[in-house]
């Protein structure tokens, strides 16, 4: 951490921050504005050497939405204030107070002495600032404090002492960082070193009154932060999150196949008309409808409370993978409450079975509530009333409210639950990850929170924000700061942020995150929606900047950085200036593609389709974007953990290759060819044919139409056998061909990849024989990882590998037969698609550099005969590294998701 180098005074340097004063529109004292508190507060005391960061102010009450009384308003009107350093004057600290005496020494470079209560002398020591359980805070606010919610805290403030306490230790622990943040300006800024700011101070003097601090929300919490200490960690001087409701994913914790698995099958889903015995997050969750299922549910749920007094909430959140499709759950549908013409199919089902276990919970346990998800079909409430203990999170994206529509039906739907519930709680995607542009829109979410807390005060708000702070800057500040009062100014929030940072350049650093919002804003009411989150994980989200749109940006940032006074400074701009060269570079590639996409979309010729893309391949920015961020990563990680890439080179090519070269391929097959050197000829010919003239003359032609040519290769071949290989996880028998084509391809770019699969295939008359081996030189790291092991598991977001089958789509309807997917993980566990094909399998390591799996899949259950498909659509890819690096490579080209129809090579059945 260091120091604010911002107006030296005898060899300190001073908070920068200019503190506003306007008078109101009737006589009387002056109000000091400050970001979303108005409070009384007389002009200070000319000895005052300092401006104060904050003043006293009223909160409200979650319980009720009143405002509670602001004691000493007597004394901060004449003028009083409470002296902590100033001169050879220096308060004491009384109590549990070493966060204030550490962070005060930092500032001042005074360090204030820390006794016990029983040991402090009043008539002999100087004025004492008493921390934590003392008798002192016992006596003002003793009753207080007994019915405070445990978040709550207060800070008094008299002419010769500060009491600074809460209703828990923790709660203590925040008013003391209040008052750091209140009067020194001390905090993180951005949960970075860099915006970790301890201002210098000659002199502090505190104003007296009185501020007892009530969140609103009493739930609040961030899943992935990003902190220079790790994804999940506080920022280095902590903001004020605590989880109090659990409602995530949980349902399939209480019937383990572990525990049940064995002898009560009829506990876990049927789906396809058969048992499948899995308890994972990812998987369909169990049969609610048994009795079992709820007398067991309803017990674990009374241990737990009994085991967890404390706790306020136990979760029975629904899986991600869907429900049990018995006929006995299926009767539990019905249609749900209507909102604005919209219903869920799931929610009778779901909040039948959750209101027999929060009704049992309400005898037994009075006071606790069952939280869940507003999700996967449940998103609207039942047709009948909920029992009172139930918090639903409502999963919804407020970036949508830029359009009065989606603003419209998610109040109504906020609404509806509000009418059932006593609380609900906001599930928010704040992200960060999955975007290469800044996404802030925090007017919004606190028009939203502001609503909610107005209405059920003492809700929840969690959000997924996995953050990019280099891009949204203060977002992440400005949300916890809401949280915990939503009536607060965004605006005014946004100018305390920058002052704070950024000294004199604050104001053009200001506008340009204002600027940042009014793009989005903007350009969200003309884009489409692509999905929940306007582009998540997709390129389609550089619609939402424009590259004429960059310019004022960059001239914003040039201002701030000749106004700045410190290299400190200059460095916190250089912070967000790295990051906007990653959106700045993105939005130009994106944009570079759009005469290609408009042909696509009008159904071109694939010639004419074809050197559209040479074209664009040549005039888009040449600059090594991957190789750039993975720098930028490496650097400072809380700046960006991924960068989106450009999927729209792979979407044309795709498009060439179906209208433009398989339909040559398809022909040949058409008339009985099964030769695979035959038809890559075939397709690689189709490919010069439509290649535009000259391209081997210039660089970007010659690697365009080389990468053409080398998808034009991907024919796999599986051979017949008459006895079936041994499904061991060890593959060396010798009727698989093993396939070792390069390259293998990035998704979603298209271009090579440094990592390839090995594979291999064989078949019978009843199954499809898949074998992979899998070279991995850092094996060793993950095998540790034990989520990923069992049947249903997320095997996607581990080491892994996909393969997809499916008919070629002019042979049969997608509808009529979909397509397959079965995933294995390295450390064993696999995922599978609907159909449940898979009869057996098997994964080995050697606990070094190599993976291998063995999978046997069911022609009947796929549909797929190989006599009515002796050909069939192919792709595999393998998930390299971990979630968040997004390294995948891909034997055809994977331009959106590799379930698309046009990401396939092809499989032959010799």
């Amino acid at each position: 951490m260091e120091r604010q180098l911002r107006g030296k005074q005898k060899g300190r340097q001073k908070w920068p921050y200019t503190f506003p004063v306007s008078r109101g529109g009737r006589r009387g004292p002056m109000t000091a504005r400050w970001p979303g508190w108005q409070s009384r507060l007389a002009p200070l005391l000319a000895t005052v050497a300092v401006f104060l960061v904050g003043c006293p102010r009223a909160q409200l009450d979650p319980g009720t939405g009143t405002r509670l009384g602001v004691a000493g308003t007597s004394h901060a009107r004449s003028g009083k204030v409470f002296t902590v350093v100033a001169g050879r004057e220096q308060a004491v600290i009384v109590g549990s107070g070493q966060i204030l005496q550490s962070y005060i020494e930092q500032s001042t470079g005074r360090k204030l002495a820390l006794v016990a209560e029983n040991d402090y002398k009043p008539e002999t020591m100087p004025p004492a600032i008493f921390v934590g359980d003392t008798a002192k805070a016992r006596a003002l606010f003793g009753k207080k404090l007994e019915t405070m919610d445990q978040d709550g805290y207060i800070v008094h403030v008299s002419p010769s002492f500060v009491v600074l306490v809460g209703a828990s230790p923790l709660s203590t622990t925040w008013a003391q960082y209040d008052f750091l943040r209140t009067y020194l300006g001390i905090d993180s800024y951005l949960p970075n070193k860099l915006f970790t700011i301890v201002p210098g101070h000659e002199v502090v003097r505190v104003p007296v009154g009185t501020r007892i601090e009530v969140p609103v929300f009493l739930s609040r919490d961030f899943s992935g932060l990003n902190t220079n200490n790790g994804l999940r960690s506080q920022p280095d001087i902590p903001w004020r999150f605590y989880r109090r409701y659990a409602y995530h994913h949980n349902i399939h914790t209480f019937i383990t196949v572990e525990e049940f698995g064995k002898d009560h099958p009829e506990y876990f889903p049927e789906v396809n008309g058969k048992r499948v015995i899995v308890s994972s997050a990812a998987g369909p969750g169990p049969c609610i409808s048994n009795p079992e299922v709820v007398a067991i549910v309803i017990r674990k749920c009374r241990e737990f409370f009994d085991k967890n007094p404390a706790a306020l909430t136990v979760s029975l959140g629904m899986t991600d993978g869907g429900y049990c499709e018995c006929a006995n759950c299926r009767a539990m549908d019905g249609p749900s409450a209507e909102v604005k013409g919209r219903r869920s199919e799931r929610s009778n089902r779901y909040y039948t079975f959750v209101n027999q276990v929060a009704k049992a919970l309400q005898q037994s346990h009075p006071g606790k509530y069952v939280g869940l998800l507003g999700y996967a079909g449940a998103d609207v409430p039942p047709s009948f009333p909920i029992e009172r203990n139930i918090i639903t999170y409502l999963c919804y994206n407020r970036a949508n409210w830029a359009d009065p529509k989606d603003k419209a039906a998610d109040l109504a739907l906020i609404d509806a639950w509000m009418k059932r519930e006593d609380r609900i709680g906001i599930y928010e995607y704040l992200y960060g990850l999955g975007f290469s542009v800044p996404r802030i829109y925090s007017h919004r979410l606190a028009d939203m929170l502001r609503y909610v807390g107005k209405h059920r005060p003492g809700s929840g708000f969690y959000c997924e924000i996995y953050s990019h702070h280099g891009l949204d800057g203060p977002k992440a500040w400005v949300t916890e700061k809401l949280l915990w009062n939503p009536n607060q100014d965004v605006d005014r929030l946004m100018e305390q942020w920058s002052r704070a940072c950024f000294g004199p350049a604050w104001k053009p650093m200001n506008d340009y995150f204002a600027l940042l919002e009014n793009i989005w804003l903007k350009n969200s009411r003309k884009v489409p929606q692509t999905g929940k989150f306007w582009g998540y994980q997709n390129d389609q989200q550089f619609k939402m900047f424009l590259p004429d749109d960059m310019p004022p940006l960059w001239a914003l940032l040039d201002q701030a950085k000749a106004m700045a006074d410190t290299e400190v400074v200059r460095q916190r701009i250089d912070y967000f200036a790295s990051t906007l060269k990653v959106t700045d570079v993105s939005v130009r590639q994106y944009h570079a593609y759009n005469e290609t996409m408009e042909l696509v979309e009008a159904k071109a010729e694939p010639a004419k389709v074809l050197a559209s893309l040479v074209k664009a391949d040549r005039n888009m920015p040449d600059f090594d974007l991957q190789g750039y961020v993975a720098k930028l990563i490496a650097e400072d990680s809380t700046k960006l953990i991924q960068c989106v890439d450009i999927s729209r080179p792979a979407q044309a090519a795709q498009y060439v290759f179906d209208k433009g070269v398989w339909p040559e391929v398809r022909a040949l097959l058409k008339a009985g060819e099964r030769d695979r050197a035959k038809l890559v000829k075939a397709a690689q010919d189709a490919v010069l044919r439509i290649a535009p003239a000259g391209y081997e003359n210039e660089p970007a032609g010659k690697a365009r139409i080389q990468n053409m040519l080398e998808l034009a290769e991907r024919f796999a071949v599986a051979k017949r056998v008459e006895k079936p290989p041994t499904i061991d996880g060890t593959p060396d028998e010798p009727c698989y061909r093993w396939v070792e084509q390069t390259p293998w391809f990035k998704w979603p770019t298209g271009t090579a990849h440094p990592s390839i699969t090995h594979f291999a295939l064989a078949y019978d008359d009843e199954s499809l024989y898949v074998a992979v081996r899998c070279p991995q030189p850092d094996l060793a790291k993950f095998l540790t990882q034990k989520a990923y092991v069992a049947y249903g598991c997320p095997a996607w977001k581990f080491l892994s590998v996909e393969i997809f089958l499916s008919p070629d789509e002019h042979d049969a309807e997608p509808k009529q037969i979909p397509y397959y997917q079965v995933i294995p993980t390295a450390t064993g566990g696999l995922w599978e698609s609907g159909q449940n094909a898979m009869t057996s399998y098997k994964v080995t390591n050697n606990g070094r550099d190599l993976w291998q799996a063995e999978i046997a899949i069911s022609w009947k259950k796929l549909n797929m005969d190989p006599r009515r498909f002796p050909c069939l659509r192919m792709n595999i890819v393998r998930n390299v590294g971990e979630q968040n690096d997004r390294n995948v490579a891909a034997w055809f080209v994977s331009a959106k998701a590799h379930n698309s129809p046009s990401a396939r090579g092809w499989l032959l059945l010799d």
